[in-house]
Order: structure tokens, then sequence, then C-alpha cells
């Protein structure tokens, strides 16, 4: 731009120079037929360097249309670029966030979701639950079948969660083979009771390994958050609730207050 515009100075200058040498010769002229002459000449000098000017606008005109076509496309090519950039990120993001085994949440997963849920709660108190949900004698399965068949079961369980919750209910798998919900809209009786229903459709899935069908059975643990409660505190009771369901003979939901 700086240079388009000297350009443009020089023209101009050349111009006004012109206008100013006619004034000049006018005042000096001795005869119209001297005038006329010398206005005529200058004049025709004018009209070129108007010419000079209209080209020279002209090309700065395309010159600048150019450069911002150019500018336009590279713009929309960072665009392009920051979009694929920002889906790779999300993809990432999915990916540090989900069990691959079972495609569910992970433990980091459930560790930021229920972090913000306890803010919540404790912003505003509501029906908020935590369940822990073992498989029963899964070390077996190992152990008798095979890892690829626990990898198997493990992979059903985490379906038959996925079909029998409600996108509201969250759920992962926190490790080995426990798994983790948190509820945020029942009360005791109605979790116990979806708990419940959730472990006899587990226990009624047709599981055949090596021909043999085994059954596959669950044992719950679950609370509710109280206002006191922090996370650690709320996942402890929890998890004590799944002891004692193991300690009385597994196969069952144990709520602790």
């Amino acid at each position: 731009m700086p240079k388009i515009k000297k350009q443009n100075n020089v023209l101009n200058e050349k111009i006004q120079e012109q206008l100013s040498a006619m004034s000049q010769d006018i005042e000096k002229a001795n005869s119209l037929e001297v005038v006329k002459s010398d206005i005529n000449a200058k004049l025709n000098t004018i009209i070129d360097i108007l010419n000079d000017k209209q080209e020279f606008e002209e090309s700065s005109n395309k010159e600048i249309s150019h450069k911002l076509l150019d500018m336009t496309n590279r713009v929309k090519q960072l665009e392009e670029e920051s979009k694929k950039f920002q889906t790779r990120l999300e993809e990432q993001l999915i990916k540090s966030m989900q069990d691959a085994l079972t495609k569910l949440n992970n433990r980091a997963a459930f560790d930021e979701y229920f972090t913000k849920a306890m803010v919540k709660f404790h912003h505003r108190p509501f029906e908020l639950s935590i369940v822990v949900l073992d498989l029963d004698n899964f070390k077996q399965i190992n152990d008798t079948y095979g890892h690829t068949a626990g990898d198997k079961t493990l992979q059903v369980i985490a379906n038959t969660l996925k079909k029998n919750l409600d996108q509201n209910t969250f759920v992962g798998r926190y490790g080995g083979e426990e798994f983790v919900l948190v509820y945020s809209d029942k009360n005791k009786a109605d979790l116990v009771n979806a708990l419940n229903i959730l472990r006899k459709k587990i226990a009624l899935l047709p599981f055949t390994f090596k021909n043999n069908k085994v059954s596959i059975t669950t044992s719950i643990g679950c609370t509710h958050i109280k206002s006191g409660d922090n996370i650690h505190q709320a996942f402890e009771r929890a998890d004590q609730a799944l002891y004692q369901a193991k300690e009385q003979g597994k196969n069952r939901v144990i709520y602790k207050d």
C-alpha cells in the first residue's frame, strides 16, 4: 500500500505541475494564439498523465483484489484446517475418556462427571446416588474359559447396561470387572428396585463358553449422596455396600445409608 500511495502522489504532483505551468503561461502570454497553443499542449500532457493515473489505479485495484482474494482463500483454508484440528482434538478427548474394551466411560470420565455432579448437589441438593456393580466369580471365568471369554463377558455386560439405562444415568467401567453408575433422579426405593431389575436381567443373559451355559451374576452396592459428603466418602460408602453384598452371598443389591 505505501508503494501504491507513493506512485499515486507522483502522478498527482505531475498534474499539479502542469496546472501551475498553465497558469504561469497565461500570465506571461503575449497573444491568444500562444496561450491556446501552450494550454493545448499542457492539456494533452495532463490527459496523458490522467490516462496513466487511471491505468495505474486499475492495475493497483486488480492487484489489491487479487491480494484480498488470496487472503480470503487463505482464511478459508485456515478455518478448514482449524475445524479438522478441532475434530481430531474432540476425537482424542473422547478416546481418552472411553474404555477401550467396553466402549463405556472410563474411570477418568467418571471422576470428571461425578466431581461436577457433586458440585451441583452441594449448590442445590437433588436425588444423587452412586452405584458400584461387580461381576461375581469373574476370575473363575477367566481361569476356566480364558481371557477372551472374560473380555466378551465384560462387553456383553456393558451393552446390557447401556440398553437398560437412560441417557441421564452415567455408566462407566471403573476397572477390572467393576462398573460404576450415577443416578440423579431416584429415591432409595426406586433406586433399589431399578437395580434389582437390572441385576435379574444380567443373570438371565445366555452366556455359553465351550458349549457350557454359564450364569453371570452381579453384586451391587449403592448409596445416596449426603450433605456432608465428599467424593471419596460417597464412593467408599457404595463400595462398602458392595462388599456387604458379596459377604451376604452375592447376586444381590445392598443400599447403605
